[in-house]
C-alpha cells in the first residue's frame, strides 16, 4: 500500500460482521440521527366597531436535525427557520360598500453543512484550510454518502404579499375591483466541492 495512501486506508473500519472467507466481511452500524421541532402558532381577532374588524395571524417553526454517515467521519447538521404573518381587515364603509385589505409576510431559511468529525486528523485534508474532504473508493462506500460534496448550502426566501379590494352593490347590481401585489426575494449560497474529492 503506497505510503501516501495508508492513513486514509486507515480510517476505514475493520469488519465487525460475517467473515465471507473470500478477502471480504461485512460491516454493520447504527448512525445515530437527533431531531428537534419548535412550534409556535397564534390567531387574534378583534371587532373594533360594526363596521371594522381585523383578524391576525402568525406562525413560527424552527426544526434542526443532525446525522452522521456510514463511518461517522461527518456530522451533517440541518436547520430550518420558518415564519409567517397574515392580516385580513374589512371596513364596512356603507351597507352597500366594503373594503377588504389582506397583507401576508413569510421568510423561509434553511442550511446545512457537514461538520468534520474530530477523529479526522486535520493533516489528511486536501485543500490548506479546509476540513477534510470526500473519498471515493470503487466499490466501497463513499465517506460522506455524497452529501459532505456540499461544503455549505444556504437558502433563504422572503415572500411578501399584499391585497386590496372593494366590493359594492347597487339594487340587483353587484361589482368587486381589487388589486395585489406580490414580492418574492431568493438569497441562494451552495459550495460544492471545496474541500476536495
Amino acid at each position: 500500500i503506497a505510503s501516501s495512501a495508508r492513513p486514509i486506508l486507515s480510517l476505514y473500519p475493520h469488519s465487525n460482521g460475517s467473515d465471507f472467507g473470500d478477502g471480504t466481511a461485512e460491516y454493520t452500524t447504527a448512525i445515530p440521527t437527533r431531531a428537534s421541532d419548535s412550534f409556535l402558532s397564534g390567531k387574534a381577532d378583534a371587532v373594533f366597531s360594526s363596521r371594522w374588524r381585523t383578524a391576525l395571524r402568525g406562525t413560527l417553526d424552527r426544526a434542526v436535525s443532525d446525522s452522521e454517515d456510514t463511518y461517522q467521519f461527518y456530522n451533517f447538521h440541518n436547520e430550518t427557520h420558518y415564519g409567517f404573518v397574515n392580516t385580513d381587515t374589512q371596513f364596512v364603509s356603507s351597507p352597500s360598500l366594503i373594503q377588504t385589505f389582506r397583507m401576508g409576510l413569510s421568510r423561509n431559511w434553511n442550511f446545512f453543512i457537514p461538520n468534520v468529525n474530530p477523529r479526522v486528523p486535520s493533516s489528511l485534508s486536501f485543500l490548506p484550510g479546509q476540513p477534510f474532504g470526500v473519498v471515493e473508493v470503487t466499490p466501497l462506500q463513499d465517506f460522506g454518502n455524497n452529501q459532505a460534496v456540499i461544503s455549505r448550502l444556504l437558502l433563504a426566501t422572503t415572500d411578501a404579499q399584499f391585497h386590496y379590494e372593494i366590493s359594492a352593490r347597487r339594487g340587483k347590481q353587484s361589482w368587486k375591483v381589487g388589486a395585489g401585489y406580490a414580492y418574492t426575494q431568493t438569497n441562494p449560497a451552495l459550495d460544492v466541492n471545496t474541500r476536495g474529492l
